[in-house]
C-alpha cells in the first residue's frame, strides 16, 4: 500500500508519542503514515520537503527550544496552512487563548486527555470524518 499522507506527533515524552501514535492508527486510513519528532526543528525540514502530504499535525505546547507557540507563528509568517491540534498540560488561560486566536489550531486539549475524547476531538477538529472515518 502506498503512503499517501502524513500526520505528524509533536511531543518531548516518549510515552506521550507513542500512546498518541497508537491513538490515531486506529481512526486514520492506512494509507497515513504517522510521523513523530521530539521537537520542532525536525517538523520545520520535513515540512519544507513535503508540505503537501501533512494532512495536520498533534503537536505539545511545551517542548524546549521551541514551543508550539513559535511553531505556529513560524507556520503563520511562512503562510503555511495545516490543520493543527495542540495538547498542553498548561492551565494558564492566557497561553490557552493565544492558541485559540491562532486560525491553524483546530482545538486546544488539556492533558491528561482520555483516549475516546482525544480520538473525538481529532475527528471534529480535523473533519476526517470526510475521507470516510
Amino acid at each position: 500500500m502506498k503512503i499517501k499522507d502524513f500526520v505528524l506527533c509533536v511531543d518531548d515524552s516518549e510515552l506521550v508519542r507513542e500512546i498518541i501514535k497508537s491513538t490515531l492508527r486506529k481512526i486514520l486510513p492506512n494509507s497515513t503514515e504517522i510521523i513523530t519528532f521530539d521537537n520542532y526543528f525536525s517538523v520545520l525540514e520535513l515540512i519544507k520537503k513535503d508540505i503537501n502530504k501533512i494532512k495536520f499535525i498533534v503537536c505539545d505546547h511545551s517542548i524546549q527550544k521551541m514551543d508550539g507557540l513559535q511553531f505556529i507563528n513560524w507556520l503563520k509568517t511562512n503562510n503555511i496552512d495545516i490543520p493543527i491540534v495542540v495538547l498542553t498540560g498548561s492551565s494558564n488561560s492566557k497561553i490557552i487563548d493565544e492558541y485559540k486566536e491562532c486560525p491553524n489550531v483546530k482545538a486546544v486539549l488539556n492533558k491528561p486527555i482520555s483516549k475516546n475524547t482525544f480520538k473525538e476531538k481529532i475527528r471534529l477538529a480535523t473533519q476526517w470524518n470526510k475521507f470516510g472515518i
